[in-house]
């Protein structure tokens, strides 16, 4: 049976000649026995040249290490023994520390590399990494992660790669937007339905007022046309005129209490109104434009001028 070999011949043809003698010889002599673990002794030595030359350090030590072992033939065993020792002796070690804002040093520390953890926790030990450039995150509790950078030669040893952490902010969760205030609170929905209704009430009191005074006018007016007798016996004037006359006094006396009465009542609302808002708690956030000190209604009543006359201050 023919042995499997595969052997670059770039760096190691001594190698790679003595190899080929030993292994066909181990062929023949032992082809029925330990064949599949030979093959495999021999992928190993070809597959860790193979990463060595790439810079895969890691991978290659792997290999080395797995045709150095004592199933492998000797010329295997003794030559990936001198490639793994070479390959250990260029790869680089780093010492990882992380310090806090105040300097000192934290050991409850992750070192991760593109999501794989390197080390949980630190003790000052030397790890082994690949030459090149690696792209490091370390973890804490109670910090901000850091993201470093740091490119390694072969042959650096004992490379010292620190990390500054910065306490995290505390989480407080989302900050509620501040209660907007508008015009239509309780306090002014209140206090200004209650003046409106007063306001209402009086310009109601103010229409009636004024069809009083046409009224009055009106029985002024029919009073002079029947005369001096008026409507008593025996000068009884014109019974449809007398009848105006009668209906107009009635409505005018009837409307003028209306509007008396609803100049009374608008004027006690409006006050009500005032006094509510004055009275109500304010917002402990109120701006003063808002606040009012003062608020006074009050109906004018007189000869020939009625309304409403309203006083607002502000603070």
């Amino acid at each position: 049976m023919k042995a499997l070999v595969r052997l670059r011949l770039s760096k190691n043809v001594p190698f790679a000649v003595a190899l080929v003698a030993a292994l066909s010889w181990s062929a023949i002599s032992h082809a029925a026995d330990g064949d599949d673990e030979k093959r495999a002794c021999v992928d190993a030595a070809d597959r860790g040249q193979l990463v060595r030359d790439a810079g895969k350090y890691s991978e290659a030590t792997a290999q080395f290490t797995r045709c150095a072992a004592e199933e492998c033939p000797t010329i295997v065993r003794a030559q990936c023994g001198l490639w793994l020792g070479q390959v250990l002796e260029a790869m680089p070690t780093v010492v990882f520390a992380m310090a806090d804002s105040s300097g000192h040093d934290l050991t409850d520390v992750r070192v991760f590399e593109s999501g794989k953890m390197l080390v949980n926790g630190l003790d000052g030990r030397p790890i082994r990494l690949d030459p090149g450039a690696h792209e490091l995150r370390f973890e804490s509790l109670g910090h901000d992660p850091v993201v470093t950078t740091v490119v390694l030669g072969a042959g650096d040893k004992n490379r010292a790669v620190k990390a500054i952490a910065f306490d995290s902010a505390p989480f407080v969760g989302p900050v509620a937007p501040p209660p907007l205030r508008t015009a239509l609170d309780a306090r002014t929905v209140t206090s200004l339905g209650l003046v409106t209704a007063g306001a209402l009430a009086a310009g109601a009191g103010l229409y009636f007022a004024l069809s009083s005074q046409n009224e009055a006018d009106d029985a002024a007016s029919l009073r002079q046309s029947v005369g001096t007798s008026g409507c008593r016996p025996p000068g009884i004037a014109s019974t449809a005129v007398c009848g105006a006359l009668s209906s107009d006094v009635n409505t005018q006396g009837r409307d003028a209490a209306w509007g008396t009465g609803l100049y009374i009542a608008g004027g006690l609302l409006a006050a009500v109104g005032a006094i509510t808002w004055i009275a109500w708690p304010k917002h402990a956030n109120a701006k003063r434009s808002d606040r009012m000190s003062g608020l006074s209604v009050s109906p004018l009543l007189g000869a020939g001028r009625v309304g409403l006359r309203a006083e607002i201050e502000l603070q």
